[in-house]
């Protein structure tokens, strides 16, 4: 981060963290953008110049700004910052890939045996491990929500399990 010092002048920046940013579709994500060179939020202002559609919602801030909205489909997002005190500009710019969600491994086991644990792993392509949770319902296990991407069990009887994989407390399609 940038200082400004009397008698200084710090360049005025917004930078994103990466070039592209992978969402999944239907899920909702927030990007995170650095403001530098300046003093306080009154002291620039950032506007979205392209890629509207795929935003629903901006938050200023300093020295982190972000974007958010819905995986709806692909496209470049264009943000514009202005320092107030000398109206030098910076321009940032990133691409958005939403792709459908793929577990990283695939559970194809159809039956799990009574007092043997079972671990499913629902690790989702392209998103961070502590975004995910799993809740497992059904006649053979007491329903419960695991805030890890892992769901540990050892079912006690006969019956039907259901796994659910979520992201950021959305549920994953498929």
């Amino acid at each position: 981060t940038l200082i400004y010092m009397d008698g200084q002048q710090s360049e005025f920046f917004i930078l994103f963290d990466k070039n592209k940013y992978t969402v999944l579709k239907g899920l909702d994500w927030k990007i995170p953008f650095s403001v530098g060179g300046v003093n306080s939020e009154a002291d620039f202002n950032v506007e979205i110049a392209s890629g509207k559609d795929l935003i629903s919602g901006f938050e200023s801030g300093l020295p982190r700004s972000f974007i958010s909205g819905k995986g709806i489909g692909d496209g470049t997002i264009e943000v514009v910052g202005l320092r107030k005190r000398d109206k030098q500009s910076s321009i940032s710019k990133i691409k958005i890939v939403s792709v459908d969600p793929q577990y990283s491994l695939l559970n194809e086991d159809k039956e799990i045996f009574i007092g043997e644990q079972y671990i499913f792993d629902s690790r989702v392509k392209d998103v961070d491990r502590d975004r995910i949770s799993v809740n497992i319902s059904g006649s053979a296990v007491t329903s419960k929500i695991f805030n890890s991407f892992e769901a540990k069990l050892i079912p006690k009887s006969r019956g039907k399990l259901k796994f659910e994989t979520f992201v950021d407390g959305k549920q994953v399609k498929g």
